[in-house]
């Protein structure tokens, strides 16, 4: 069952025009056998395509759920998207991160541990690409590149920790309805 406020992407659909095209982000709005979402790729809210099966019985029923990025572009929005089209990051010589009470403690590693620019917390609001820290998110120089970045990409690309998505199992499905496992 396809559950309220997950995110959805659609592999295999009939048509490009349609309110839900192929490769597109949706956002699931009640919990349901079928895609019921907040927005269609039309604008059209409390929509829903029966074809689009969360158990994989029709040959519409490709999908997959969003990766972490995919869903922070589709926040960032506001509205569904073509997937495809999200450019890669890269990220900036110049960042900030706003800290919060669930990544201080990461962040305090990174500073203290890993490029080693004190041995204390960074007690400010923000934390620089070099270690230091500030109240606002554009450092003490005020860089004009300067770029604030997510915690995720923080994660990915400071950290170089690969994204925790979760593996792709839906070709199981079908499998299972083929087998006649319930």
């Amino acid at each position: 069952m396809f559950k309220k406020d997950e995110y959805i992407v659609c592999l295999n659909t009939p048509r490009k025009d349609s309110s839900f095209p192929t490769d597109y982000i949706f956002k699931q709005r009640e919990d349901c056998e079928y895609l019921c979402v907040y927005l269609d790729a039309i604008g059209l809210t409390g929509n829903g395509w029966g074809q689009i099966r969360f158990d994989g019985t029709n040959q519409f029923s490709k999908w997959r759920n969003a990766t972490i990025r995919e869903i922070e572009e589709y926040e960032k929005r506001g509205i569904p998207y073509n997937v495809t089209t999200l450019e890669p990051f890269i990220l900036p010589e110049v960042w900030s991160l706003k800290i919060t009470n669930e990544n201080r403690d990461i962040i305090n590693n990174w500073r203290k541990n890993i490029i080693k620019y004190s041995s204390d917390n960074c007690n400010y609001t923000y934390i620089f690409q070099d270690g230091s820290g500030g109240h606002h998110g554009f450092g003490f120089s005020k860089n004009p590149n300067h770029k604030e970045i997510t915690f995720s990409q923080f994660k990915e690309y400071v950290l170089a920790e690969k994204p925790n998505e979760d593996e792709d199992l839906s070709y199981l499905i079908n499998l299972f309805i083929i087998k006649g496992i319930k």
